[in-house]
């Protein structure tokens, strides 16, 4: 068994069967990896600056969490209108075609996403820049360079205070 423990798909199936009571054998993959997908917290990161991102998605999978990503506050926009909300949403202030500002006003007046906890993630580091995205409806404020293991603590310290995760 300890052999089968260096597959991926095999470790989401172990996890899967002691998180949910069990799937049962005659389950298929597909069967498992939607009980997997289940349990796995949802983060959007908008983020322009692709080795951030890709930092960003690699530490959060690693965590477990499943990571959604938009390169630039067009897609970002297109992603909150049309997708039901994550658990998380991460952002850059500096975005182009729209700021994090306005993707941030987009979610709380967004019906079904206006609770989800929001953290500016930006080089900006003027106190009336962290001051305008907390009381535009930020949770938290993380300042560029950042420590990517500190990121993660705050990231799971706010879905823990808002979701119970």
């Amino acid at each position: 068994m300890s052999d089968l423990l260096r597959f991926p798909r095999f470790k989401a199936y172990i996890y899967a069967r002691s998180m949910n009571g069990g799937i049962g054998c005659s389950s298929s993959w597909r069967d498992m990896e939607q009980q997997v997908s289940k349990t796995k917290s949802k983060i959007l990161i908008a983020e322009d600056d692709e080795h951030i991102a890709y930092l960003l998605k690699f530490q959060l999978e690693r965590e477990g969490f499943e990571v959604l990503t938009a390169a630039d506050g067009r897609v970002a926009s297109e992603i909150i209108e049309s997708q039901p909300p994550p658990e998380l949403v991460l952002l850059d202030i500096m975005l182009p075609y729209k700021d994090g500002y306005q993707l941030l006003h987009l979610i709380h007046t967004k019906e079904t996403w206006k609770d989800v906890p929001v953290v500016m993630l930006t080089a900006k580091a003027q106190e009336q820049d962290i001051v305008r995205a907390l009381e535009a409806g930020a949770c938290d404020y993380i300042v560029k360079p950042f420590q990517p293991n500190e990121l993660v603590a705050r990231l799971k310290r706010i879905m823990r205070q808002v979701h119970g995760l």
